[in-house]
């Protein structure tokens, strides 16, 4: 076929197609072929458009309480005149009497008579009239008796015409014999109670023959019912005649009156009841005497507007499939069924008109396959294609496929999955899937089958644990992950089962190592605290099966920052694994041996029937810690501190127990470190003391409740002062000093202490700088830099910072650091002091003589002075090795050209000594106990200096 051939079909296709649709479009209109599916869309439409029932309009019900309690149908016209006048008398606004009274009543021949009398005196009263066939030969208007139509203030039909599937959805407005001359009787009431909103439809009367005429209806109305049946509210007509409810509730409001019993036959199906429950045609006025109302006069469309609106959807449509790409223009021609719905749910409530949307929507249903036919030719011709390529895809794949049939024979084998099982495409094929697949458990070597009859039956992808191993035909050995996924056909049945395998044994080693060490100590390959708490917990569930007790020993190794400060993390680290190692000789095989971090331990013990078990293991531990460990050639004696908690004695949860045991363990250094405490309830209540001391040192910081004390330093040579050491208190509103020697240790251990001793310099320096400004003597002042503080990075550049903004001249400080801070890292110390000495501050060795023999150190650091501790001064005039130490000091302090400052001097005989032996300064309480600020200020203005 040419080109131009093509060009030219393709041509006639655009043309022909659209219009054909079109035209189809249009015969459907106008041919009844669709109604069915129209009156459906519409009877939805209407069931969704519900509304409030109107408050003033009332039915009274001929129910079946109204039968039981008055009697067989047809009541006495008597009756009927009672509630005629007791509805009058509530001065109800008009009454729709929806009952046929076309016969007299030869039960009660008088009883007419008292109707009539009654709507004669309420004057409010419409009627009914029907039509019906008389004798085969026509048709002729069912009235009611000529004294009643004299004596009611109007008349109304109540001809309900039913479609074709016997369903009511609309009225004529105006009906009658040859012409349409009566009003339907909810428009009648309306035409009484309210002429200017009644006057819907006009129609000039005249006479007419009320036989042989053929039954004309004007002004075709469809009625928006707004609800189901029971909508509107309802009274028994007993009810009414017994005074129930008050008169005073029908006031001004338009009642109807029509029989809603069941078995008296008078329901008609309706688009909001279906044929499963009708409506009552005393209902279905109540619903158009709404409607008329508030103006809801739904209308077909016209046929011409109707073919017009059905014509542009299909146009629009067939053009989104011209220029859109075929999905998209699937997804519009989706769009367009719906907005055709739409439109027409639109156009019903805005406009009160009906447009069937039955025909616009097969048409749309229909142009996309007419439009689409080359295309899905195509499509079939792409998916030949693409099956061809998914068939090279899975040759080329790096993960095994293998797919069977329904009965889970081998039917295909990709190269991978050959590779992997040992057989070829060719061999397998055939054979049943367990043959070729051969798993079994990776720990037993048992057996296993892949269950892939599950996932035939449940229809759902199944997942191999990658805990099993695959088995080739030649002995190789896979970690495998599978997963089996149903093959189905169109109709959804399964045809075969699909599955895809990769080995995953190297992803595997790599995630168990992983975990391992997730859950283990890198150093000593102990379970780390996350996998500690795992086992205390299966721990505790197995104490409370077996009825059994359990305890936690937690071990800290005393004084091990020693060794890490003075040897290195390497070091450390090797003893560490050698007190592991000790540690795990003396313990039980069923013993839990664990590292919470550093230097801390846990032990624990299960199945225990008392607690001296746990007594020998804590001793044995003890016992094999006392050994020295050799350490880089070095020998180092190592004790641990052990606490001890039961379960359940001392808690329930890990947790608990943990703490609890760690409380222990602090009570054990305290006890003089090397031995164990267990557990007692008394333990936390210090616990808590700590804790609410370290929250009170750092409310105290904040609020100012710190304070610097002075104590004088005195020159030996002439007696003067020579300097103050700064000495720091805590004193809270309303209690004791609490000493340095409490809240010092702690601030260390917190790190509070690096803040706190930011504010001791700078307040040292302001407290010097006011000193100066104040023209009295400026000696220098000392300041203790705790450990902590000493090795933080930045202590330099703080001192600095505090000299600079108190314009404090460098001389005027001192920093004072004790031998055992400087010897924990020696050459960072070097440097930090060398750093100090350049900015022209004094430099102290505090307590010199009581830490590490530092002698052949000593002339590394760039210090001033050395201070001999209170400890050796205290006996110095009675014990001859206490004498003979701060001789010793002294001594070697003037051969390398440093000075020496005594402290704890409280007697005469012990500063005579010290001046014998030519110590250069003195401190103590003989001089001076340590006094406030303020105090020194005024001591500092009779005060000479050296």
């Amino acid at each position: 076929m040419s080109l131009r051939w093509k060009r030219k079909r393709l041509n006639a296709e655009i043309i022909l197609l659209p219009l054909a649709l079109v035209v189809m479009s249009m015969v459907l209109i106008n041919s009844d072929w669709l109604t069915r599916w129209d009156d459906e869309f519409y009877d939805w439409q209407i069931r969704n458009w519900t509304r409030p029932a109107a408050a003033d309009i009332v039915i009274v019900a001929i129910d079946e309480q109204s039968l039981l309690e008055l009697g067989r149908w047809p009541w006495p016209r008597s009756i009927h005149a009672r509630l005629v006048d007791e509805l009058t008398a509530a001065n109800a606004k008009v009454i729709g009497l929806d009952l046929m009274f076309s016969e007299p009543d030869l039960n009660d021949p008088g009883s007419d008579a008292r109707l009539a009398t009654a709507l004669r005196d309420s004057n409010r009263v419409i009627l009914p009239l029907a039509y019906g066939q008389i004798g085969g030969i026509g048709l002729a208007e069912t009235v009611p008796q000529q004294e009643l139509v004299a004596a009611a203030a109007g008349l109304g039909h109540v001809d309900l015409p039913l479609d074709g599937d016997g369903v009511n959805r609309g009225v004529f407005l105006k009906a009658g014999l040859g012409t349409p001359y009566w009003s339907f009787f909810a428009l009648a009431m309306l035409e009484w109670a309210e002429p200017d909103r009644g006057q819907i439809v006009q129609v000039s009367k005249h006479k007419r023959n009320n036989f042989l005429y053929a039954w004309e209806g004007e002004q075709w109305f469809l009625t928006p019912y707004s609800g189901p049946p029971g909508h509107y509210q309802q009274v028994s007509y007993s009810d009414v005649l017994d005074g129930k409810p008050s008169g005073e509730f029908f006031r001004d409001k338009f009642v109807l009156v029509g029989v809603t019993a069941a078995g008296l036959g008078s329901s008609i199906a309706t688009p909001v009841s279906a044929f499963s429950q009708p409506m009552s045609g005393v209902e279905i006025n109540a619903n158009v005497l709404d409607a008329l109302r508030q103006g809801l006069m739904l209308q077909h469309f016209h046929p011409l507007l109707t073919m017009l609106i059905t014509g542009l959807l299909v146009l629009l449509a067939i053009l989104s499939y011209f220029y859109l790409r075929p999905r998209t223009a699937l997804l519009c021609g989706g769009m367009m069924l719906l907005m055709t719905i739409v439109i027409s749910a639109l156009l019903l409530r805005v406009t009160h008109h009906w447009f069937p949307p039955s025909a616009a929507l097969l048409v749309l249903v229909l142009s996309y396959p007419l439009w689409s036919w080359r295309r899905i030719e195509t499509a079939t011709h792409a998916l030949f294609l693409e099956q061809e390529r998914a068939t090279v895809t899975l040759q080329s794949i790096a993960d095994a496929v293998i797919t069977t049939d329904s009965k889970h024979r081998v039917e295909y084998l990709n190269p991978v999955a050959e590779a992997m099982l040992g057989y070829t495409a060719s061999e397998a094929r055939g054979m049943q899937f367990d043959r070729v697949f051969r798993v079994v458990d990776e720990d037993s070597r048992a057996p296993l089958k892949f269950p892939i009859y599950e996932c035939t039956n449940g229809n759902q992808p199944l997942i191999l644990s990658e805990s099993n191993l695959l088995v080739s035909s030649n002995g190789h050995e896979y970690n495998v992950h599978a997963l089996a996924t149903p093959i189905r056909d169109r109709r959804n049945h399964v045809t075969g089962i699909a599955i895809t395998f990769s080995d995953v044994s190297e992803r595997r080693r790599m995630t168990q190592q992983m975990h391992y060490q997730a859950t283990h100590d890198a150093l000593t390959q102990l379970p780390n605290r996350m996998l500690l708490h795992g086992l205390l917990e299966h721990s505790i569930e197995r104490a409370n099966r077996s009825g059994l007790s359990l305890a936690i020993l937690f071990l800290d190794l005393d004084d091990f920052k020693k060794v890490n400060d003075g040897l290195g993390h390497t070091a450390g680290d090797l003893l560490l694994v050698k007190v592991v190692e000790r540690v795990k000789a003396c313990a039980r095989k069923n013993d839990t041996f664990a590292r919470l971090g550093g230097d801390e331990f846990i032990v624990l013990l299960e199945d225990l029937a008392d607690e001296e078990t746990v007594v020998l293991v804590a001793r044995k531990i003890l016992k094999v810690l006392e050994a020295p460990f050799q350490i880089q050639e070095r020998e180092f004696v190592i004790s641990a501190s052990t606490g001890i908690s039961f379960y359940p004695k001392d808690g329930n949860t890990p947790e608990i127990l943990l703490q609890n045991a760690d409380t222990a363990m602090y009570r054990a250094k305290e006890s003089g470190r090397n031995n164990f405490q267990f557990y007692r309830n008394d333990m936390n209540t210090q616990v808590v003391k700590r804790i609410s001391m370290e929250q009170n040192l750092r409310r105290a910081l904040e609020e100012g409740e710190l304070e610097l004390y002075y104590q004088l330093q005195i020159a030996t040579e002439n007696k003067r002062l020579s300097g103050l050491e700064c000495l720091l208190r805590w004193q809270q509103p309303g209690d004791a000093p609490i000493s340095p020697r409490e809240f010092i240790p702690l601030a260390e251990e917190t790190g509070l202490i690096i803040p706190i001793g930011e504010w001791v310099i700078q307040t040292a320096c302001k407290h010097a700088r006011q000193w100066f400004d104040l023209d009295l003597p400026l000696p220098r002042v000392s300041i203790n830099l705790s450990p902590r503080q000493f090795m933080q990075s930045g202590l330099t550049d703080m001192v600095n910072r505090a000299l600079t903004e108190t314009n404090l001249d460098s001389t005027y400080l001192g920093v004072e650091i004790t031998e055992s801070t400087i010897m924990k890292d020696i050459d960072s110390a070097v440097a930090i002091l060398n750093v100090l000495k350049s900015m022209g501050v004094h430099l102290s060795i505090d307590d010199f003589g009581t830490g590490y023999s530092s002698l052949s150190y000593l002339k590394q650091f760039p210090v001033d002075q050395l201070k001999i501790d209170q400890s050796f001064v205290r006996n110095i005039t009675t014990e001859p090795d206490d004498a003979a130490i701060s001789q010793a000091i002294i001594a070697m302090a003037h051969s390398m050209k440093l000075s020496v400052i005594a402290e704890g001097v409280e007697t005469q005989e012990q500063a005579d000594f010290l001046i014998a032996k030519g110590c250069n300064e003195m401190q103590g309480y003989y001089f001076g106990r340590p006094i406030p600020f303020r105090e020194m200020t005024t001591l500092l203005e009779t005060t000479a200096i050296a």
